[in-house]
């Protein structure tokens, strides 16, 4: 028989990580457990050579490809120059659109993915992987955290705002939400099914004119409280000049120590300053989480 091996590195649900890992995988008996790896993949349910591109280059394929095999060459990053002969057809453009689709759609790192060679723009590349992303109800990727949120000035708390906006504003349903998804947004944004359906009843008599304005101004417009941990690591988001300005004195001396010495454990801050910039998404948190650990009796903490 087979047996579903799920191997879960997450942050209890209770702050912003740099990545989030899950990865799933139906083995046999003679089949090894996975390593877990430093993005979030999908994988496809059949076992991977890991030199699936180098044992496969010589082999002839029928016209008609399977997309979870063209997959599996994407996800090894082989090139198009060693992908078998007769590969969707011997069209180069068709690989690249697949290239694009299966990086969005894994949430996948640009500088370290074949992504980077169909698409010029990173900034474009995030901005599009982030829609698709919020319009398919996924997680926000922790994992890109240092792109997302430096980068773009995009954190968790807007991501899911912004999702949250949107099923209230097509008035999906609560369950429309994936679990974890569904979590994330109680953990952000204090959200679950109950106050769900307040806020929508709340939205159904506003006026139908800039109703999306409207609904926003009902959404939280700063994330709850947290339970942070002493180990977890600060990280400096994306902070401007204005962000600083006004800043009380004791807030900025902890943006400029993080700036200038890099990450650094929150045990080292006074409590109520971390939380007061993290609910300004001044700063965001790394949990560490090696590729070692392991999370037991999963059920009793979820």
């Amino acid at each position: 028989l087979k047996k579903c091996i799920v191997v879960f590195a997450l942050d209890f649900w209770q702050c912003s990580i740099s990545y989030l890992i899950a990865e799933i995988c139906f083995v046999t008996k003679q089949s090894n457990i996975v390593d877990i790896h430093d993005e979030f993949r999908i994988i496809p349910p059949y076992r991977i050579s890991m030199h699936t591109c180098e044992k496969r280059a010589g082999e002839d394929f029928a016209p008609q490809m399977d997309t979870e095999v063209v997959y599996e060459f994407i996800n090894e990053k082989c090139p198009w120059t060693k992908l078998p002969k007769y590969i969707l057809g011997n069209s180069a453009k068709e690989y690249e659109k697949l290239i694009l689709e299966y990086s969005v759609m894994n949430q996948l790192r640009y500088k370290t993915n074949l992504v980077r060679e169909v698409r010029n723009n990173e900034e474009q590349y995030y901005e599009l992987m982030l829609g698709y992303s919020r319009d398919h109800l996924m997680l926000f990727p922790y994992h890109l955290s240092d792109v997302i949120i430096k980068g773009l000035r995009i954190t968790p708390f807007q991501y899911y705002s912004d999702m949250m906006l949107d099923l209230m504003v097509q008035e999906k349903s609560y369950d429309t939400l994936p679990n974890f998804t569904a979590a994330d947004c109680l953990r952000l944004l204090g959200i679950g099914r109950n106050r769900y359906i307040n806020l929508m009843n709340d939205s159904r008599s506003l006026k139908k004119q800039n109703r999306q304005k409207a609904v926003r101004s009902l959404l939280p417009q700063m994330p709850i409280k947290v339970d942070i941990q002493p180990w977890w690591i600060v990280q400096n988001g994306s902070v401007l000049v204005n962000d600083v300005r006004d800043l009380p004195k004791e807030e900025k001396m902890v943006i400029d120590y993080v700036i200038d010495s890099g990450p650094t454990e929150v045990a080292n801050f006074d409590m109520d300053v971390i939380q007061n910039l993290y609910k300004r998404g001044l700063i965001y948190f790394d949990v560490p989480v090696s590729k070692h650990d392991r999370i037991y009796q999963l059920w009793t903490i979820l």
